[in-house]
Protein backbone atom coordinates (compact mmCIF):
# COMPACT_ATOMS: atom_id res chain seq x y z
CA UNK A 1 0.00 0.00 0.00
CA UNK A 2 2.86 2.39 -0.70
CA UNK A 3 5.00 1.68 2.34
CA UNK A 4 7.80 0.20 0.21
CA UNK A 5 8.04 3.41 -1.82
CA UNK A 6 8.00 5.46 1.38
CA UNK A 7 10.85 3.39 2.83
CA UNK A 8 12.78 3.67 -0.44
CA UNK A 9 12.34 7.45 -0.29
CA UNK A 10 14.00 7.50 3.13
CA UNK A 11 16.76 5.16 1.98
CA UNK A 12 17.50 7.32 -1.11
CA UNK A 13 15.96 10.77 -0.55
CA UNK A 14 17.62 12.28 -3.65
CA UNK A 15 16.48 9.50 -6.00
CA UNK A 16 13.81 10.05 -8.66
CA UNK A 17 13.26 6.29 -8.76
CA UNK A 18 11.40 4.83 -5.78
CA UNK A 19 10.30 1.43 -7.12
CA UNK A 20 13.64 -0.31 -6.61
CA UNK A 21 12.72 -3.98 -6.41
CA UNK A 22 10.98 -6.24 -8.95
CA UNK A 23 7.23 -5.86 -8.67
CA UNK A 24 7.36 -2.30 -7.30
CA UNK A 25 5.56 -0.37 -10.03
CA UNK A 26 6.69 3.26 -10.04
CA UNK A 27 4.42 5.45 -12.17
CA UNK A 28 6.34 8.58 -11.18
CA UNK A 29 9.54 7.05 -12.57
CA UNK A 30 7.82 6.26 -15.85
CA UNK A 31 6.64 9.89 -16.07
CA UNK A 32 10.16 11.18 -15.39
CA UNK A 33 11.58 8.87 -18.09
CA UNK A 34 8.93 10.22 -20.50
CA UNK A 35 10.00 13.78 -19.64
CA UNK A 36 13.63 12.76 -20.23
CA UNK A 37 12.77 11.31 -23.65
CA UNK A 38 10.99 14.56 -24.54
CA UNK A 39 14.01 16.59 -23.43
CA UNK A 40 12.19 18.04 -20.42
CA UNK A 41 14.28 16.30 -17.72
CA UNK A 42 18.00 15.64 -17.35
CA UNK A 43 20.58 14.75 -14.70
CA UNK A 44 18.12 12.31 -13.13
CA UNK A 45 19.31 10.81 -9.86
CA UNK A 46 18.85 7.10 -9.06
CA UNK A 47 20.41 4.86 -6.40
CA UNK A 48 22.81 3.63 -9.11
CA UNK A 49 24.38 7.08 -9.52
CA UNK A 50 24.14 8.35 -5.94
CA UNK A 51 26.92 8.03 -3.39
CA UNK A 52 26.72 4.90 -1.22
CA UNK A 53 25.10 5.39 2.16
CA UNK A 54 27.27 3.80 4.86
CA UNK A 55 25.21 1.82 7.32
CA UNK A 56 22.16 1.58 5.05
CA UNK A 57 20.72 -1.91 5.34
CA UNK A 58 18.09 -3.89 3.51
CA UNK A 59 15.77 -6.33 5.21
CA UNK A 60 14.78 -9.20 2.94
CA UNK A 61 11.54 -11.18 3.03
CA UNK A 62 12.93 -13.61 5.60
CA UNK A 63 13.64 -10.87 8.11
CA UNK A 64 17.43 -11.04 7.89
CA UNK A 65 19.45 -7.94 7.14
CA UNK A 66 21.90 -7.67 4.26
CA UNK A 67 24.11 -4.70 3.47
CA UNK A 68 22.63 -2.70 0.59
CA UNK A 69 25.94 -2.03 -1.12
CA UNK A 70 27.58 -5.07 -2.63
CA UNK A 71 24.87 -7.69 -2.10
Amino acid sequence: MGESWHNNHHAYPSSAKLGLLPGQIDLGWWLIKTFEAAGLASNIKTPDNLAPRPGARRVDDLGTADAVAGT
